[in-house]
């Protein structure tokens, strides 16, 4: 049976010389006692396989996970360069259209009040204040 097996054992055979008759072979069998063989058995290999798997596996997560949010940290990072760039373009644009806006206003400023001081006979101040008198009506 293999529950009885010795953990260890050897058989040896040997020729011994003998003066009266000749040569004798002796078996010499050697074998663990069962009270070596209780203080052998343990669980520690088991517990270091479980271990050194569950570290392996602990450390390859932790290695993808890693390479994972590198990734994704570059990729966030080419789209946010992306994004800054497109937001550059609009601040431009808006700046040109502001400044478009704000001289085509000073050009029909000046082209109505030129326009009402021939059609009134006011001057230019006179139509400034009374621009400035109705804006301050108004709010």
């Amino acid at each position: 049976m293999k529950g009885d097996a010795a953990l260890f054992s050897k058989v040896r055979r040997i020729k011994v010389a003998d003066t009266r008759s000749g040569a004798r072979e002796w078996s010499l069998y050697f074998a663990t006692l069962p009270k070596f063989e209780r203080g052998t058995r343990s669980n520690l290999p088991a517990f270091v396989l479980v271990s050194g798997v569950s570290v392996c596996l602990l450390l390859f997560g932790i290695t993808w996970m890693l390479a994972r949010s590198r990734s994704r940290a570059f990729r966030a990072s080419a789209d946010l360069k992306e994004a800054n760039i497109e937001l550059e373009q609009a601040n431009t644009d808006l700046q040109r259209s502001r400044e478009s806006l704000v001289s085509t206003r000073e050009e029909v400023g000046d082209r109505t009040r030129s326009e009402t001081t021939e059609a009134t006979g006011d001057t230019i101040e006179d139509v400034e204040r009374y621009e400035v008198g109705l804006f301050e009506m108004s709010s």
